[in-house]
Formats: C-alpha cells, structure tokens, sequence
C-alpha cells in the first residue's frame, strides 16, 4: 500500500542532535479560501525553542525574532537563504512568499519488506511556483521516526557557511538521510501499519520551479548496512549538476557535488515508441584516482506512488549492487523523476 499526501497543515518536533520523534501530519484546508494562492497550513517546532506557525499567517523564525507574513501571496521580491548558519537547519528559507517562489517539507517512509510506503510533502507555494499543487482532504496520521545518517547539504556535511544550492537558486537540506520509521495509520477505513526506513529533506526556490529544472533525479535507498542518497539536475540551459551521499553506521562517508552519474534504464521492449517511463536507474559514484567507483547500484522501479502526468512520477523499488567495495547488497528506497 502507497500513500501520498499534499500537507496544508503540519505539525512535527524536531528534538536534540537530529533525533526526531511523533511525527504528527494533520492535512486539511482550515480557515483558507479554497482560491488563495499559498497552499498551506502549519505548527512546528524547532529545536525545541522557536514555534513557527502559519495558520493565517506565516512565521519565520530567525534566531528567536518572528516575522509574520499574511497567508496570501505576497507582492513584494522574496529573498532565499543559500548560505547555511544563518538559520535552523530545517526552518524555513523564504523571508517573504510570492507568486513566483516556494519552499517544501519532504517526507517519506518505506517498509522493511518494500510493500508499503507513505509519503508526505507540506508546501509553501503558489500553483505557479511549483505547478503541481492541489489542495487535499483532511487527513490525521501519527508516525515516527529516528536519525540513523547525519544531515548533509548538497555538497557537504551539515555545516555553518557552506552554499546550500543544489543547482542554481534551487536550495536543498538533507535533515534525515535515514532514519528508522514505525507509521500507524487509517485511510478511508483502512489501517496502516509497518516499520522501515525514513526519509527527510527540504527544497527551496526564489524562482520557478520550471526556470530552472529541465531533468531531475532523486532517490534515498539503504542498501546492506549502507544509506546512500543522490540528486541529479539538468537546468533548462543543459547544464547538468549532481549530489552524491554514503553513509553508515552513524558516519558520513562521502557526501559531494562531484563524480555522481544518475542514468535511467529505458523499457527496450515497451509496447509504444512514446513510452519513455524508465523501468530503473543506474547510479554511480566516483572519485578522482579511484579505479572503482564508490556506488554501482541498480534500482529497479516497482510501485508507483505519486505521479503528474508524464512530467513527474515516484515510485519505490529494489536495491541492488555495490557500496564503498562491499558486494551483492539489496535494499529498498525511493526515486522521483521530474522531466519538463
């Protein structure tokens, strides 16, 4: 069973050192008008200290001063934050929210036995920002879930003054690389229960999501004893950049911007020319001077969870491959393909 979910009001804790527990999404449309164009809704605190809210309004706390800005869009020029140490580590990015930008919080959750998964995206944004939003009914979900891979930026481990631009004007914070999940759930009756693997992270824009994203890659998997990220951007100007990530046993073992190949395996025996979904991806990490590469895995497509059209689609799947010389791993993950 796979859940996807369009958070417009979410409430979460994020505890010390990166530990983080009762996760609490409550999704419904409450006190906004179905035609006001900043879809979204929410409670959080963070670190423990600074409450951030956006119920009509919304907060952005900056080292313990709130700035409210109304729920509607904005007419004023949004400043994005692109150097990490200036804020919380998951806080939000936008000192303003305009038409023309957005900010999200991305989580997902997989099954041990890779049959069920649930996936959870809070956005602040305009449909013209990011033109794939829809407002969603309520729904009340308690699930949790505990750090087991340290945060990371796009090119670095977590750290004070590093850029946090995964291609240009597209931030991204890795908070939760892995994490250990238990989700209780009902939906239309049904009831929902697993342990696995979690995932969280945020991406964050002060332009359009369709100015600067032609092609993108991502997926998470932990694979053997292993927790292995990547992110692949190919910008409308055909100028591509990656991020690659290894960690294990509480360790970052890798974490950069370069040496990451993201390819997708391509259905030769697809019943129609037009059928370009690919069926896998092959990721590669390399290093300079390393004869072979860091990651040589394989990730075969299996459920589909969320889609848009031909532009967007995720799924869940199969692990398969080699990780840092160790052989024959398996694992489960996730993966998303944007195409514009």
């Amino acid at each position: 069973m796979a859940v996807w979910i369009c958070a417009t009001d979410l409430r979460y804790n994020i505890q010390p050192a990166t530990l983080w527990r009762s996760v609490t999404v409550i999704s419904q449309i409450q006190g906004m008008n179905a035609n006001a164009p900043i879809l979204s809704s929410w409670i959080a605190t963070v670190w423990l200290a600074a409450c951030i809210r956006l119920s009509t309004e919304y907060r952005r706390d900056t080292q313990g001063s709130i700035t409210v800005l109304d729920s509607t869009a904005s007419l004023l020029p949004s400043k994005a934050q692109f150097l990490s140490g200036e804020g919380d580590f998951d806080s939000p990015k936008l000192n303003f929210v305009n038409e023309t930008v957005y900010d999200w919080w991305y989580f997902d959750a997989v099954s041990d036995d890779g049959d069920s998964s649930i996936t959870v995206c809070f956005f602040t944004s305009s449909s013209t920002a990011f033109p794939f939003l829809h407002l969603c009914r309520c729904l009340i979900i308690n699930f949790s879930h505990i750090q087991v891979a340290p945060p990371h930026y796009p090119c670095s481990a977590a750290s004070r003054n590093v850029d946090l631009q995964v291609c240009p004007h597209v931030g991204w914070a890795n908070a939760i690389p892995d994490g250990n999940a238990s989700v209780d759930m009902t939906i239309a009756g049904s009831r929902l229960r697993f342990h696995g693997s979690a995932y969280h992270d945020k991406n964050w824009s002060d332009v359009p999501f369709t100015s600067t994203t032609k092609t993108w890659y991502w997926g998470r998997t932990r694979i053997g004893p292993y927790s292995v990220v990547w992110f692949y951007v190919l910008t409308p100007q055909h100028t591509e950049h990656a991020s690659a990530y290894i960690a294990n046993k509480g360790k970052i073992r890798h974490a950069a911007c370069a040496g990451a190949i993201v390819m997708p395996i391509l259905n030769r025996n697809a019943p129609s020319a037009t059928d370009t979904l690919p069926i896998g991806f092959r990721v590669e990490f390399n290093t300079p001077g390393e004869h072979s590469p860091l990651v040589n895995i394989t990730i075969f497509n299996g459920l589909i969870i969320a889609s848009a059209g031909p532009s967007y689609i995720r799924w869940i799947g199969n692990s398969t491959g080699c990780v840092m010389g160790d052989c024959g791993l398996q694992g489960f993950g996730t993966l998303e393909q944007f195409r514009l």
